[in-house]
């Protein structure tokens, strides 16, 4: 029997269509889902009910007899606050709810009657099924009184994840997470007059991240400074099918130019990691396998808590070297920059160029942060909503990846290649060890200051193949 994910139903494909579709033999069919609400843009219910007439339960109010519809926000309750006005405590016992239209007061004993002579009524144009929406304040269980809604309020509003539990069970409505964005028009206002042959006096490194989707490959170039500053400086989408050699060879013809800075620097593309995801991971390590020596690297992105850049390299389904990078890492900390707002450490630079736009900005800033639960533990997790590009971020991801695997270390005045036990990919294998004495191969790069540190020694070993 397949497996059923809570998204899906395994082979057979998404869990509603497939239950949908084994109606169709069935002439009096009627379909019913039922559901409390999740997460906003991610809810299964939430999709349907969007698709419906949106049927709320209107109540008369007692005094004035104004149909409404119970709201969370129209409920109140006593609070005593000192002379701060600050509140120093609560009465749930005086929960009431106040007429949306002359303010009546509705207490407690009224909401049997209330509940009796009210009507469902749509809130839109019916489109084939009808929706229905109604949460605890209507109900008649003594458990459902408003003074225990309130109670349960105060008692979860300071914890996220216990809040989320009442927005989703007692109000029927669906969790809308903190999500940690950052003012794209911030981003946008802060276009700079350098360009990829005008680079300032402080970049002196250069990297580059490549995306493959199915039809182009789209490439970021950033330059780096002190503190891990930096400039993009370059984004180009190169179109043409990435199992065809014509793209890859307009990729290769970037990554080998030269940028320059405005006093004459000339600098090289030091290292490129290129996502080996979708349909073209083959052509991505064939390409990578005779660019070793350049440090172009593949990459496969991985969730969770860790470096951006690993220790040692992995290997693919085929036995292909592969560098796993935390994305979620880098994320965070792309996020984190973003928000510095003076140039400096960590500071993010955007030319005056038409490919910084606003799609450009839209997709740097389009994934935001979800609280999961596995096992009842909450963990986080980057997500891009459902039809929205992130190519941008993304191509920043792994050109801060490709900046991590190389051996160097910032200082305010000095840039020095050198090899380090943290970043400095560890493969054990013959076949890859030039990569590693690359490493060593590298010459430092020198801004004021230089300091030499010793190299350590390369580490290799041999594997056998007795009793494989």
């Amino acid at each position: 029997m397949p497996f059923r994910s809570p998204d899906g139903a395994g082979v057979e494909g998404d869990q509603i269509a497939l239950g949908t579709k084994r109606t169709e033999s069935f002439w009096n069919r009627k379909i019913i889902l039922g559901s409390t609400p999740t997460i906003k843009g991610v809810s299964r219910i939430e999709k349907s009910w969007s698709e419906s007439d949106q049927r709320r339960f209107h109540v008369a109010c007692p005094h004035c007899g104004h149909a409404q519809v119970l709201k969370w926000q129209n409920l109140h309750w006593k609070r005593d606050v000192d002379e701060a006005g600050k509140t120093i405590a609560h009465h749930p016992e005086t929960a009431h709810f106040v007429c949306e239209a002359k303010g009546c007061v509705i207490e407690e004993h009224d909401k049997p009657a209330m509940v009796d002579a009210g009507a469902w009524v749509a809130g839109a144009p019916s489109k084939g099924h009808a929706g229905f929406h109604i949460w605890a304040a209507y109900s008649l269980f003594p458990n459902a009184a408003w003074r225990y809604l309130v109670e349960e309020f105060l008692r979860v509003h300071k914890d996220p994840s216990l809040l989320q539990t009442f927005v989703n069970l007692v109000l029927g409505e669906t969790w809308d997470e903190p999500a940690e964005r950052v003012d794209t028009n911030s981003l946008l206002n802060r276009a700079e007059t350098y360009d990829a042959l005008t680079l300032p006096q402080g970049a002196v490194v250069v990297t580059a991240g490549v995306d493959v989707q199915d039809d182009r490959l789209e490439i970021q170039v950033i330059a780096w400074g002190a503190g891990e500053e930096s400039w993009p400086c370059l984004y180009e989408v190169l179109h043409g099918d990435p199992a065809q050699p014509k793209v890859w060879d307009e990729l290769d013809g970037i990554l080998n130019e030269t940028f320059q800075s405005d006093n004459g620097q000339r600098l090289k593309i030091r290292a490129a990691c290129i996502d080996t995801g979708g349909h073209h991971g083959e052509r991505v390590y064939a390409f990578c396998k005779t660019r070793r020596m350049r440090r172009v690297f593949p990459i496969k992105g991985v969730q969770g808590p860790r470096p951006v850049w690993p220790k040692r390299a992995s290997r693919g389904k085929a036995n292909e070297t592969l560098f796993a990078i935390g994305v979620d890492t880098a994320k965070d900390a792309i996020y984190g920059r973003l928000r510095i707002q003076k140039p400096g450490p960590g500071y993010v630079h955007f030319p005056a160029d038409d490919a910084f736009n606003d799609d450009y900005f839209a997709q740097l800033t389009v994934e935001r942060v979800l609280t999961r639960y596995r096992q009842g533990r909450p963990y986080r997790v980057w997500d891009c909503p459902k039809g929205k590009r992130n190519e941008a971020l993304d191509t920043f991801v792994y050109a801060l990846a490709a900046l991590k695997s190389l051996p160097i270390r910032f200082d305010r005045k000095l840039v020095e290649a050198q090899t380090v036990d943290d970043q400095d990919p560890d493969i054990d294998d013959d076949e890859n060890s030039d990569v590693v004495r690359e490493v060593h191969k590298a010459p430092p790069v020198y801004i004021d200051t230089v300091v030499q540190r010793k190299s350590r020694l390369v580490r290799r070993t041999s594997r056998s193949n007795y009793m494989r």
